[in-house]
């Protein structure tokens, strides 16, 4: 079997993804230099479930 060691993360301790200082969603974290483009603060995350679970998140004049 493959490696399934996740990788060790320690730019945002806020991600949703962060458990422990490891990236539980990403094999590798190695982004060119550049931030995580999958990083989100797991508030957020939170935030936008709760928004499902009343109704949808609201775009505009929609309700999706």
């Amino acid at each position: 079997m493959g490696d399934t060691k996740m990788p060790e993360c320690r730019m945002h301790k806020d991600c949703f993804a962060n458990r422990g200082g490891r990236c539980v969603c990403l094999k590798s974290n190695d982004f060119g230099g550049r931030g995580c483009p999958f990083y989100k603060p797991a508030a957020a995350v939170r935030e936008e479930k709760d928004g499902r679970r009343n109704g949808g998140k609201v775009y505009g004049d929609r309700n999706v």
